[in-house]
């Protein structure tokens, strides 16, 4: 029993009124949890977390924050009274008192009082039964009217009885008919309920069917542990889930976790596109570039475009490599494909690529149109222009220089004298030492400027050497 000394006595008055009143309604019952749905002006949903029989804490989604709520302390009632009512097992002075036959009888009586009593007795006759003697009291276990102790292990006896059914159709049946009652609540998911469905689950003949009720409880209750279990069961199993339940599971974070590898190669085999589309966008920073690229690869297969184009424009930002690169051009139309140097640019400076020749290929443009960049483009673009372009733009800096001394644009000469210096200092020192650049650059107006250079590039005593005069 739990104790209720620690809520408040108007709170827990009121409490035992919700409880006696019928708006306390079980969702949930295991060895260490209990879920109810309290009913109020709103619905509620409360949860006892226990440790061997002892409150650990509780929880309810009613927005009351001074201790436990009205809505807990129905729970904690609700709760002892269903503990009030289990009764230990009575299976020895059963089997003391009666043989065999009439434990038989017992079981095929319509009240099947004997059978009710434990489960350790069933157990122990359920060979000798038949078929429909055996899915009557897998019923019954199913159902709950056969008592056992929580903490027994009882997935044992689980097993055996659903395999010694032979005919599939009284466990379709019992499957059918376990479904209607989770799902209209006369059966609570507990450790026992959901060790059947993973057994039945094990067989591809039930599978369907107990996908289904899982399906159906997660609509119903949202996602537990028995759910993360269960689905994870299911993936690895390679077992062929519906599209809708894969978009539920896309849906929630608690079951994608681990799973998200086999829920992407199940989708693709599957041709399930709705979840692969959610799962691109809702997980992509947590998806390796593998993974990515085998989503791509599927929309690309299926015509996707659209799909196709938001998973790589993301890739481009987050990965920046040339392959992500070659998908895009892939996929480019007359709007986006990269027709000109200007486009080029735009691109690389998007996506932070370096401008090399490799972007170039395949391209209309060629990479020796790297030289039509601007002076300011130079400027700004220099620490991505890639070493592989080094020569031509060489070439055209020194032309660029020599044009800007003639049109006395000293201070700009100086500056592209400096960008050649970054892209090359064997060609920067040539230039340097040639009269041409002495004679502008003894213009006082100049020399400081120039000097400023000489030091930034280490070139001073060299300098000073061929040109004293004007150092």
């Amino acid at each position: 029993m739990i104790d209720t000394f620690f809520i408040d006595e108007k709170i827990k008055t009121r409490g035992e009124d919700y409880y006696k009143s019928g708006k306390v309604k079980l969702v949930f019952q295991g060895l260490n949890s209990f879920k109810t749905i309290v009913s109020g002006k709103q619905k509620y949903i409360c949860e006892l977390t226990l440790k061997d029989g002892d409150l650990v804490s509780s929880r309810c989604t009613c927005p009351y924050l001074k201790g436990a709520c009205k809505h807990i302390a129905a729970t904690i009632f609700f709760y002892n009274n269903i503990l009030s009512n289990q009764t230990p097992s009575t299976f020895n002075d059963v089997q003391n008192t009666i043989n065999l036959k009439f434990q038989k009888q017992a079981l095929s009586n319509v009240n099947l009082e004997v059978a009710k009593s434990n489960i350790t007795f069933v157990y122990n006759i359920f060979g000798s039964l038949n078929d429909l003697e055996k899915s009557k009291v897998l019923f019954l276990l199913l159902s709950g009217q056969i008592k056992y102790l929580e903490k027994q292990n009882i997935l044992p006896y689980y097993k055996i009885f659903v395999e010694s059914i032979s005919k599939q159709e009284f466990s379709q049946k019992i499957i059918d008919s376990l479904t209607n009652n989770i799902l209209n609540n006369k059966i609570v998911f507990q450790d026992s309920i959901f060790d059947l469905l993973e057994t039945l689950l094990a067989s591809k003949t039930f599978a369907s069917s107990v996908l289904s009720t899982i399906r159906s409880y997660m609509v119903s209750y949202g996602c537990d542990h028995f759910i993360t279990r269960f689905i994870s069961l299911a993936l690895l199993k390679d077992l062929s889930l519906s599209e809708e339940l894969y978009s539920l599971i896309v849906a929630t974070p608690e079951l994608i976790g681990h799973n998200i590898r086999n829920v992407i190669n199940n989708c693709i085999s599957s041709n399930y596109s709705a979840p692969l589309r959610k799962l691109s966008i809702a997980y992509r920073d947590i998806l390796e570039k593998g993974a990515l690229l085998r989503i791509l690869n599927y929309f690309k297969k299926e015509s996707d475009l659209a799909s196709s184009k938001t998973l790589i424009e993301y890739m481009l930002k987050r990965f920046h490599t040339f392959d992500i690169y070659l998908e895009y051009r892939s996929i480019c139309d007359e709007k986006t494909r990269l027709a000109s140097l200007n486009q080029i640019l735009t691109f690389a400076k998007k996506y932070k690529f370096d401008i090399s020749i490799k972007l170039f290929e395949g391209l209309p443009v060629k990479p020796g149109e790297i030289i039509k960049l601007s002076n300011d483009d130079l400027f700004l673009l220099k620490d991505k222009i890639s070493s592989d372009l080094y020569d031509p733009l060489c070439d055209s800096l020194s032309k660029r220089i020599t044009v800007a001394f003639e049109k006395e644009e000293g201070l700009l000469a100086i500056k592209l004298l400096e960008l050649l210096h970054y892209f090359n200092e064997a060609y920067f020192k040539q230039m340097l030492f040639s009269n041409e650049i002495a004679e502008h650059v003894s213009n006082p107006k100049l020399r400081a400027e120039f000097l400023t250079l000489l030091l930034k590039t280490d070139t001073l005593n060299d300098f000073g050497i061929f040109n004293y005069e004007v150092i």
